[in-house]
């Protein structure tokens, strides 16, 4: 026999009460129970149309999707039409200023990595140029000589610098990597010369300052870092053939691109040869009497060249009647020889 004491609260005792029904192992009295249709039954509402999508029998077309394509980052083309003229591998020579100081003129092949038609013009009209021909040009303040032989083949020759003082305001941004002539000045450029035992040109190679085997290969340095001229006076020859083919007019076919040529400046023309303290007297009057020949040289192909250019480019004028450029494209003459 039990004895409970009764509370003397009523609401107490209903609280007693209350307790005593519970479910036995609650903590907290009686579990809550599942309302109708479950715990998420309220939450499953659709919302609302607004507007109303009324059903169709149409097809409905998709937009197109998006995707990068291979050709997404090539270079916008410009679009050529019958009231636009387009010349075709020419030089724009009118576009590029030669400074005072430049001493070689140099063309490379704009073709790759480039647009095929890039605009050269838009005043008084427009004009465009496919497989435009670039110009590049050097600046040299000195010239120095040394002596040159060939390891492999023991030909011996001469090799003359064409560099930039230190100094010289006009040369502060001249790569640092530029091998250095006599007296520690960065050399733009050389030109190697081998001769035969009458003293006539045997070889002539202009190499630039950036010219590597492997650079040329990976497009980094184009092509005209390296010419080699290995018959000199055959070469002249051939331009002289050439010019007079493009003045005639004869085949509408025939083009030049003179990549493979250059042109000389009157700055060119003023180089003096230094004295090369290392050698003998003969030796520095031999390397003047090669200087000289070289020099003739270079000014004739210079000239041969500058003539196939404009002999072609008016042709091209003609052509597709861009007469406004009749009196521009010839002002690069009074800077070079």
């Amino acid at each position: 026999m039990s004895l409970r004491v009764a509370p003397a609260d009523p609401a107490l005792a209903r609280r007693a009460a209350a307790a005593a029904n519970a479910h036995r192992g609650s903590l907290y009295g009686p579990a809550v129970g599942h309302p109708t249709g479950g715990l998420w039954g309220r939450l499953a509402v659709s919302p609302p149309r607004s507007p109303p999508i009324e059903p169709t029998s149409g097809t409905i077309v998709a937009p197109p999707a998006f995707e990068l394509a291979s050709d997404a980052a090539e270079p916008m083309h410009v679009d050529v039409d019958g009231e636009v003229p387009t010349l075709e591998a020419v030089c724009p020579t009118w576009s590029y200023p030669i400074a005072g100081e430049t001493a070689l003129v140099l063309f490379e092949d704009a073709r790759a990595g480039d647009a095929p038609v890039l605009p050269v013009q838009s005043h008084p009209r427009r004009l465009h140029v496919r497989h435009p021909v670039g110009l590049k040009t050097v600046a040299a303040s000195t010239l120095s000589w040394k002596p040159m032989r060939d390891a492999e083949t023991g030909q011996t020759g001469v090799v003359f610098l064409l560099g930039a003082d230190r100094g010289d305001a006009d040369f502060k941004g001249a790569a640092r990597t530029a091998p250095r002539s006599e007296g520690g000045r960065l050399a733009e450029a050389r030109v190697e010369v081998n001769v035969d035992a009458a003293g006539e040109l045997a070889r002539v190679a202009v190499v630039q300052s950036d010219y590597f085997p492997m650079a040329v290969a990976a497009g980094v340095a184009s092509a005209s870092s390296l010419l080699v001229f290995e018959q000199p006076e055959a070469h002249l020859q051939s331009l002289r053939a050439l010019r007079e083919s493009l003045r005639a007019g004869s085949d509408p076919e025939l083009g030049y691109a003179p990549t493979s040529e250059l042109c000389v400046t009157p700055a060119f023309e003023r180089l003096l040869l230094r004295h090369n303290p290392g050698a003998s007297g003969d030796d520095n009057d031999a390397a003047r009497r090669t200087w000289w020949t070289t020099r003739q040289f270079l000014k004739t192909l210079s000239g041969l060249t500058a003539d196939c250019v404009d002999a072609y480019t008016l042709s091209e004028l003609q052509r597709t009647n861009a007469h406004e450029l009749s009196h521009e494209y010839q002002r690069w003459r009074g800077s070079v020889v």
